[in-house]
């Protein structure tokens, strides 16, 4: 890995400074193969081209205009030009087969044991956690309300929320708080939450979710593919945007938490040895 010296936003300005300082180094570095995720490509180096969501495609209106015009402009072309494609998940590839069926398409899904692994513990306040930054494709303050719902209730008076990421929501509940964390303290958090909502309108994988099904922490998803795909069974599904859905799946997880184990059994495919065995192939 070496660091390029760009701007990381906007995509296209750090892909036309990119394209001009990448065949120094590369040739500095006597690279013989380019992994990459975002285009330019290299000319004469065979690039592994990975590609997380179709979005720009399947949910255009959840995109801002920069980020559909970018991705729909270069994404087409690093695709024909790659040597090979990885993309993160099973429903990624299905919907990259759909837009463009001739692509060859590897599955290595994101490995999610990367946090420190902690028992669970029954914290001193009861708290529902949301992980990812405030944007169109999370409703934040879709969740806040289902909260504060539940909150006029005697059985939940007490319970709080935790949010965890970028957010430009403004003034939050009392009740509600927002942090940013490293690792070691995101752990515990999904060691002691009582539930993570995942109420997302699309997702190319969804890191959390599969994080705290490997910490064992209950999880309240929207029911999407790909979530029905990494979770199964362990979670509780509801309809994305419904307010009334997401507080009974809230109720439901709260009455009867699964075991540990009906968490996260099944998460073997989503190891960071599995995910480095496949790329290790392709390259």
């Amino acid at each position: 890995m070496v660091p390029l010296d760009s701007r990381s936003r906007p995509g296209p300005w750090r892909a036309r400074l990119a394209a001009k300082l990448l065949p120094d180094l590369l040739a500095r570095n006597d690279c013989r193969l380019l992994l990459t995720e975002t285009p330019p490509f290299s000319a004469n180096l065979p690039t592994v081209f990975t590609v997380h969501d179709l979005a720009a495609w399947d949910v255009p209106g959840l995109c801002s205009l920069k980020r559909k015009w970018w991705r729909r402009l270069t994404v087409p072309t690093a695709l024909r030009k790659a040597a090979a494609v990885l993309t993160v998940s099973d429903f990624s590839a299905q919907r990259l087969n759909h837009h463009f069926p001739d692509i060859r398409v590897t599955v290595a899904s994101n490995g999610a044991n990367h946090l420190p692994l902690l028992d669970r513990k029954t914290p001193a306040d009861r708290f529902v956690l949301l992980v990812g930054p405030d944007d169109n494709f999370r409703n934040w303050p879709l969740v806040i309300a289902a909260i504060e719902d539940l909150r006029s209730t005697d059985e939940f008076h007490d319970l709080k929320l935790v949010l965890v990421g970028r957010s430009d929501i403004g003034q939050l509940p009392p009740w509600a708080n927002n942090q940013t964390v490293d690792d070691h303290d995101l752990a515990i958090l999904y060691s002691t939450a009582t539930a993570l909502v995942c109420e997302s309108k699309y997702e190319g994988f969804d890191l959390p979710l599969a994080e705290a099904l490997h910490a064992a922490c209950p999880v309240v998803a929207s029911d999407l593919d790909v979530h029905r795909q990494i979770a199964g069974q362990a979670a509780v599904y509801f309809t994305s945007g419904n307010p009334d859905e997401l507080g009974a799946a809230i109720r439901t997880l709260t009455m009867n938490p699964p075991a540990a184990a009906q968490l996260n059994h099944h998460l073997d495919s989503f190891s960071s040895d599995s995910h480095a065995k496949i790329v290790d192939l392709v390259l």
